[in-house]
């Protein structure tokens, strides 16, 4: 009985190793988690202080490479970065401005996985000018100007300048992504706006194109 009962438990033992060789602790091709940055992530002087952004993710077994993938768009038509890695992290240094979509997968003798789900991030340090739009014609001489929010950023520098001659006619130091104008002349101006993380500064944005056509103060 006793020898019955041994013969019968060695090839249980052994399918029961044999089939663990491949459960998801040694590796888990369907299944590898982006974790920064995350999904809709928007990015600015975080990036822009140290020239670089770091991927990273969970990692999976030991002697598993990974594949990162970073494109313009969700279908990943246009790649930009397609790497290998043996780390669960990837430095991209001098990223342009713009959004972007990244993805992993595993490789293991060299097999590869499935990607995992494509995560969204926007890097961006320029500011967005919202209001006035280009080319407005404004009736008022009170003027709200306004922006977008940069990432990181501790205040913003609007500058308004003739046309023409390009001579300051206002600059204006706001910790909010607007600035008020009051009195203004009739004219012609451009202005552009940059930001600003403690001392470093980002790039100014173009500029837009305002012509104030009254000098009937409206509010």
């Amino acid at each position: 009985m006793r020898s019955i009962t041994y013969f019968l438990i060695v090839p249980i033992v052994f399918l029961f190793c044999e089939k663990n060789k491949f459960e998801p602790e040694f590796w888990d091709p369907y299944f590898l988690e982006p974790v920064y940055p995350s999904d809709n992530s928007k990015l600015g002087f975080t990036i822009y202080r140290e020239n670089k952004l770091v991927f990273w993710w969970q990692e999976s077994s030991k002697g598993v490479n990974y594949r990162i993938q970073i494109s313009k768009d969700k279908s990943f038509n246009s790649t930009i970065i397609n790497e290998i890695t043996k780390h669960n992290f990837y430095e991209w240094k001098n990223i342009p401005e713009g959004s972007y979509f990244w993805r992993l997968k595993t490789i293991m003798d060299n097999q590869e996985g499935i990607f995992s789900s494509p995560k969204f991030f926007t890097y961006q340090i320029t500011p967005d000018l919202i209001y006035p739009p280009d080319g407005s014609n404004l009736t008022s001489v009170f003027i709200e100007f306004r922006w977008s929010k940069i990432e990181g950023a501790s205040r913003y520098i609007l500058e308004v300048r003739r046309k023409g001659d390009s001579s300051l006619v206002l600059y204006y130091i706001s910790e909010e992504n607007t600035a008020y104008w009051d009195n203004i002349q009739q004219g012609d101006y451009i202005w552009r706006v940059r930001a600003v993380a403690d001392s470093i500064y980002g790039p100014f944005s173009e500029y837009y194109n305002l012509q104030v056509s009254t000098q009937t103060k409206s509010y």
